[in-house]
């Protein structure tokens, strides 16, 4: 098996479970919104900084199987995630 096939296969699993954990972790937050929990609010939040994550990881993750040009593309969307991400965190804090 050669790294490539190793990288797209690791992808291809990085994806299943993330989609899982991300349905269940809504599906939490969903039922604690409508019980009219104050939690509901930060589970949705941290659910949405975690979706950001996993959005970086899987640009690094597909970043290894472009040629230069479109890999310093991809690491720049992946900056440009991670800045989001802090930006947001921030307000959040900011906010409360």
């Amino acid at each position: 098996m050669n790294a490539a096939h190793g990288r797209l296969k690791t992808l291809v699993v990085f994806d299943h479970w993330s989609w899982l954990l991300f349905v269940a972790w809504f599906t939490v937050a969903t039922v604690l919104n409508a019980l009219g929990s104050s939690a509901g609010a930060a589970v949705t939040y941290w659910g949405i900084v975690a979706v950001l994550v996993d959005n970086v990881m899987r640009l690094v993750l597909l970043a290894a199987h472009f040629e230069l040009e479109k890999k310093s593309t991809y690491l720049g969307l992946t900056v440009v995630l991670i800045l989001a991400m802090i930006a947001s965190i921030l307000f959040q804090l900011w906010v409360h």
